[in-house]
């Protein structure tokens, strides 16, 4: 499964149990990745506990961050994430491998409300040229009515995404879906 020893979901225990109960109970499986959080179960709950947090929000704001996650990984060539984000995607909404690829191409392309197309375009621009961001980006979103929270977690979770990519490709996570 992958280059360090994790708990199988049979074997699992205490907290990496009761984690893995929530995570099989609200996804149906425990992807890979999720399990080789387990090396360290403090880790793996946080992780769980932000997915938790990200799926309280509102429709728009997770498929924001949905798209982003897909996009993140393609781009940090994590054939594992991108491929297990699409399949979430297409079954949480709709949207096919072909429309991914067109979003891809083009930003504006993406099925979300305006505001969250422009947060989608400054959390990329963000993570890739950090330095580029300006006090009038930000000013821009929050003209649009984007809160200064919604920035903060859409930028935070794609800096987690990265190193989510980068475990995935360091470790080799192998494909379970």
């Amino acid at each position: 499964m992958s280059l360090l020893k994790t708990v199988n979901v049979k074997e699992a225990q205490g907290k990496v149990k009761e984690v893995y109960g929530e995570i099989e109970g609200a996804v149906g499986m425990v992807p890979n990745i999720l399990q080789l959080l387990s090396v360290n179960p403090d880790i793996l709950e946080a992780q769980w506990n932000k997915v938790k947090y990200i799926s309280s929000m509102e429709e728009d704001s997770k498929k924001l961050i949905s798209i982003m996650r897909y996009l993140m990984s393609v781009r940090n060539k994590c054939t594992y994430c991108s491929a297990l984000i699409s399949m979430m995607i297409n079954r949480n909404y709709g949207i096919t491998q072909e429309e991914l690829e067109s979003i891809q191409n083009d930003l504006s392309k993406a099925p979300l409300s305006n505001s969250n197309k422009e947060l989608l375009k400054f959390t990329l621009k963000a993570v890739e040229n950090p330095e580029e961001i300006e006090a009038e980006d930000v000013k821009k979103l929050e003209d649009l009515g984007v809160k200064q929270t919604q920035i903060f977690d859409t930028v935070q979770e794609a800096v987690h995404m990265y190193s989510m990519n980068m475990l995935s490709r360091i470790f080799k996570v192998e494909r379970d879906f």
